[in-house]
């Protein structure tokens, strides 16, 4: 699921080349320890950097970091956003993961609650995305979630998210 995550992430994106995505794997953890931000910005620092000129063409500050690997994974819209481009890539990628084993696991662990319909409840964190927020507060079945961002979203990271329904009382008559 990480390599499809990934994938989905740089194809929606369009900011870094394909081949950036085996990049992005190795750089991904699951215990969350620091930000992408920082994992990222570690990326731009190792290896040879870009000259100050060439900072300079792309409207960096000529003590930004970035290297030359990380500048060839850049498409030409990665080249516009040059310091954000794998952070954004790895935040797409690492909540359509959180989304999966969210549905994932909670079907696991609520298959034996009684009361447990299999309901999940969309949480939306944009507003500004007009195909993600027509979902808040609805209701969906682990089958039919949109675990990967629904089409013709425009969220950069797609960052919403999944609360459990536990109708608690459906026993009692």
């Amino acid at each position: 699921m990480l390599v499809i995550a990934i994938d989905s992430a740089v194809e929606a994106l369009g900011l870094v080349k394909p081949h950036a995505a085996k990049t992005i794997a190795e750089m991904m953890t699951f215990d969350l320890v620091e930000h992408p931000c920082l994992t990222t910005t570690r990326y731009r620092k190792e290896g040879e950097q870009l000259t100050k000129e060439e900072k300079k063409a792309l409207s960096l500050r000529s003590n930004a970091f970035l290297s030359r690997a990380a500048y060839d994974d850049l498409t030409e819209a990665g080249l516009m956003r040059p310091l954000e481009a794998h952070e954004l890539v790895m935040l797409r990628a690492y909540f359509i993961m959180a989304r999966y084993r969210t549905v994932r696991n909670t079907a696991k662990e609520m298959a034996e609650v009684s009361a447990w319909k299999g309901d999940f409840k969309y949480d939306i964190l944009n507003k500004e995305c007009p195909v993600c927020w027509s979902l808040e507060g609805q209701h969906t079945k682990a089958n039919d979630a949109y675990i990967m961002p629904p089409p013709g979203c425009v969220c950069e990271t797609a960052n919403y998210g999944f609360g459990v329904c536990v109708d608690w009382l459906a026993d009692i008559e």
